[in-house]
């Protein structure tokens, strides 16, 4: 009976080359790149931080977190969204305040990007960009008539709304005429 010569082990696989790091908070984007401005946006600020919520117009559904990159200065921030559906995208204001650059972060949430930006210090923001109004409520400090900032601010939401939020606006306000005493939440209490 012959045994077959020993067969030499095979050579282990190369190892996967390593995926390159996503873009880091100092690196700015190529201002010859060709990206769409990002400028639907919600922020809120609470507990010494501001966060923005930033809107896609066809979603985030497919967005990594590698697909973000992020540059943080003291007094604003850029979010570059590149290749999500063939498409690059960036968000960038100048902020109405001083931030903590070192204590800032950016999440792929759901149904929108949230850039979370640490104050450098306790001061109000008025608004989250510098020289610009973000809408219909900074005019109350202007006007003094908390009515006519809230029409504004209906106004621009019909404006740029789709088409079930006009809907919605549109009932609201038929009913609000029809019936001026309405009631809160169905009971007998008014408002």
């Amino acid at each position: 009976k012959q045994v077959p010569p020993a067969q030499p082990a095979a050579a282990p696989a190369p190892a996967p080359a390593p995926r390159a790091p996503a873009a880091g908070p100092t690196q700015a984007v190529d201002p010859t790149e060709n990206t769409i401005p990002l400028t639907k946006f919600a922020w809120d600020q609470a507990n010494g931080k501001v966060k923005a919520y930033i809107d896609l117009p066809d979603g985030v559904e497919g967005l990594t977190d590698d697909m973000v990159s992020v540059t943080y200065q003291p007094r604003s921030v850029e979010v570059v969204i590149r290749n999500l559906h063939g498409k690059s995208y960036r968000f960038y204001r100048k902020l109405f305040g001083e931030i903590d650059r070192e204590k800032c972060s950016v999440k792929v949430k759901t149904s929108a990007v949230v850039v979370s930006l640490k104050k450098a210090d306790s001061t109000h923001w008025d608004q989250l960009h510098a020289g610009q109004k973000d809408s219909g409520f900074s005019k109350m400090a202007e006007t003094g008539d908390p009515s006519e900032s809230i029409m504004g601010m209906m106004k621009k939401l019909y404006e740029e709304g789709d088409d079930e939020m006009k809907r919605t606006i549109a009932k609201a306000w038929t009913e609000q005429r029809e019936n001026p005493k309405k009631t809160r939440f169905g009971t007998d209490e008014e408002f």
